[in-house]
């Protein structure tokens, strides 16, 4: 029960840390300009200098391999600590004698004010727009939006691309290419993953004789599905949500490269898409298939859930109580593709001034690879890359093993989110403060009847916009 209520706390946190904070420890410099020569300017071209949209090229140039005999020091910057850096950091260097890792983090424990986050936001971006900075940041907690428009972060794809060594085949490639941003380019490469789905009782469905086809629908055709569905009984509703905003909030995470542009910084919430999400929304509310009173929670036939591991998992099948659980992917979003939805977790880039590249995507990959270790592991109840889904098959598959081995289920309970996980392709965005508040504070409007959809729209563009060109 810990492990879950947790992961949904810092679900939560890691959509508004921007304003409240995540994980900290006090004394540690973020982001400090580093007196080796990691952080000296690179005579070269950054390799995410390109024009606008341009995408990597089929043939990149191989990418530079580090000097097995130059003395080097990396600096990776986070705001929270977590063990799995320490552990890589000290794994990494045991195996390269001739290279130091230096981790700069600011906290252990988490800051209710936000002052802590803020400083650390403030002095990492006028780090990187300096040309100085961190030879490698956890991106989770920073304004990527500014990062990867004013080109600041080195193209992940030109070095996965140009690295004979690296086997994409190795990693969850359906999650690789949902990271890609606009230009079809990874900027920030996730060591691990959590996914979103609908739990639902397989039998209790097919007990009404509905026929549920949840491969491409959107959320019309999952309201003409829930019109035919009875509801009575234990069923009073298809679905639920807090509130009305809490709603549009995540099918806004859900498709937000839809409505932000991070790598051309445009927005697009002026749109028929938006606009017609606005009004899908209290059409939903109306026809009862939403009900925006959550304690209808145990009355819907299909529950949201965010589930982070294998254990995380096994406890919300528990909990649900269902005969027979069984997940579902959620609608899709107008131009959403098919496939289950993720987010993505502890996202790493590499600066792109720094003049340690090389050795910093070396050290990448070993982090990806699960260099620190298989275990899923908790982190004195913390949230942490051990424990939740590695992006590396191989760690992956590990951690299946050693779950069944030991007892805690059989290998065909977890193959329902193994198979979900290998469709999921859809990326569920952390919005940044700046956009969040526009949700919450501007469409109170529109859901209360006093504007229109198209006049929310339009401030929210405005509004969007002066964010992402400053």
């Amino acid at each position: 029960m810990k492990k879950s209520i947790l992961f949904l706390c810092i679900a939560l946190m890691l959509s508004i840390t921007a304003c409240s904070g995540g994980n900290t420890t006090p004394g540690s410099p973020s982001g400090g300009a580093n007196t080796d020569q990691s952080t000296q300017p690179d005579s070269s071209k950054p390799e995410s200098s390109k024009p606008e949209s341009a995408a990597s090229t089929s043939n990149p140039s191989p990418s530079p391999a580090p000097d097995p005999n130059k003395k080097s020091t990396i600096v990776l910057s986070m705001y929270g600590y977590d063990q799995y850096y320490d552990d890589a950091k000290k794994a990494y260097e045991k195996e390269h004698p001739n290279i130091t890792v230096d981790l700069k983090y600011v906290t252990k424990d988490f800051d209710p004010s936000g002052t802590l986050v803020e400083k650390y936001r403030t002095k990492t971006s006028a780090d990187f727009l300096s040309g100085k900075g961190a030879d490698m940041i956890v991106t989770d907690d920073l304004p990527i939006e500014g990062f990867i428009g004013k080109q600041l972060l080195a193209n992940l794809s030109d070095m996965m691309n140009g690295d004979t060594s690296f086997k994409k085949e190795d990693y969850f490639q359906n999650i690789l290419d949902g990271v890609k941003e606009s230009d079809g380019s990874v900027y920030a490469m996730p060591l691990s993953f959590y996914v979103s789905a609908l739990l639902a009782d397989e039998n209790a469905l097919k007990s009404t004789g509905v026929t549920i086809d949840d491969s491409s629908w959107n959320w019309e055709q999952f309201a003409a599905t829930a019109k035919k569905l009875p509801m009575t009984g234990r069923y009073k509703y298809a679905y639920t949500e807090k509130r009305d905003s809490n709603f549009l909030y995540a099918l806004v995470t859900a498709s937000y490269s839809q409505f932000v542009d991070r790598v051309n910084r445009k927005a697009h919430f002026d749109t028929d898409a938006f606009i017609s999400l606005l009004n899908q929304i209290k059409q939903l509310e109306k026809d009862n298939v939403v009900s925006f009173d959550f304690r209808n929670y145990e009355h819907v036939y299909f529950r949201q859930t965010d589930i982070s591991s294998f254990s995380d998992y096994m406890f919300r099948v528990a909990e649900s109580k269902f005969e027979k659980p069984a997940l579902y992917q959620a609608p899709k979003g107008e131009g959403q593709q098919g496939g289950g939805s993720f987010s993505p977790l502890f996202n790493i880039a590499i600066n792109a001034n720094s003049a340690v590249k090389p050795e910093a995507w070396d050290f990448l990959k070993f982090l990806m690879s699960g260099g620190a270790g298989n275990g899923d592991k908790e982190q004195d109840g913390s949230f942490s890359v051990y424990g939740t889904f590695p992006v590396s098959k191989t760690v992956f598959a590990a951690q299946e093993a050693e779950y069944v081995k030991d007892g805690k289920a059989e290998q065909e309970e977890l193959q329902t989110v193994t198979d979900f996980i290998s469709k999921a392709s859809n990326r569920k965005s952390t919005l940044p403060y700046e956009i969040e508040i526009l949700i919450w504070d501007e469409t109170s409007a529109f859901f209360s009847g006093q504007k229109s959809a198209e006049a929310v729209a339009d401030i929210m563009q405005n509004k969007a916009t002066t964010y992402l060109n400053e």
